[in-house]
């Protein structure tokens, strides 16, 4: 019973998804990009702990390099 019942909640959640993103594989691409542009963007302007951003630091941190 627990496996049928995981089996269609598995199911419906791909269904879902399809409908909101699309093809699973296509998604997956833009769930990357996604989070290699919120890296950049956290680590160029300094977003940790909900402080507010500071592009100052990331220019510290670029010319120390």
């Amino acid at each position: 019973m627990t496996d049928r019942l995981n089996h269609l909640v598995r199911l419906r959640t791909r269904q879902r998804l399809a409908e909101l993103l699309g093809d699973t594989e296509k998604a997956k691409q833009v769930l990357g990009a996604l989070i290699d542009v919120l890296s950049t963007v956290e680590t160029d302007f300094d977003i940790i702990d909900n402080r507010r951003p500071s592009p100052t630091g990331a220019r510290q941190r670029k010319a120390a390099r």
